[in-house]
């Protein structure tokens, strides 16, 4: 055998002198249905490709919650095997990177301070606060969203044996 995931056929478990038991037609019919149902919600021949998740996230870090990884069945009975799955694009984002931004607002020319009324004059002051206070933030995101990708990370957590029944 050349790994532990190395699949066994009947004509091989014959020659290693394993018993075999030929199925009918209508039981090999039912197999075959019930493997097409684990595969469409296992999906064993999709690749797991964090740069398209996060594409279509639009995002850098995105999870995946409750996602199937084994199933065990029974007659009477329904186990599966989930986990959350963290996709994490990583980026070579400069350190300590120096930002200045002089906003430069001003009034019109022809429109002093004084000629304001209070009420007015505290609204734009209280609006040049909240822009100054956001505008590093919005630089600093967009900073990263330019930085160049130097790979992806891919993590779990939280696995764990859900009766599905």
């Amino acid at each position: 055998m050349y790994s532990h995931g190395h699949a066994i056929a009947r004509k091989e478990a014959e020659e290693l002198g394993l018993p075999i038991e030929r199925p009918s037609q209508q039981q090999e019919e039912l197999m075959w249905k019930l493997y097409e149902q684990y595969e469409d919600w296992l999906k064993p021949s999709e690749a797991l490709d964090s740069e398209e998740v996060l594409v279509n996230a639009n995002t850098d870090h995105h999870m995946q919650p409750a996602v199937p990884l084994a199933v065990v069945e029974t007659e009477h009975k329904l186990d599966v095997f989930e986990i959350n799955l963290v996709h994490t694009r990583k980026r070579q984002v400069p350190q300590n990177p120096q930002i200045n931004v002089n906003l430069n607002l001003a009034l019109p020319p022809n429109l002093g301070a004084g000629a304001l009324p209070p009420n007015v004059q505290q609204l734009l002051q209280n609006m040049i606060n909240q822009v100054a206070q956001a505008v590093p933030a919005i630089v600093h995101a967009e900073l990263v969203r330019q930085s160049p990708v130097i790979g992806y990370e891919l993590s779990s957590y939280g696995g764990k044996w859900i009766d599905r029944t």
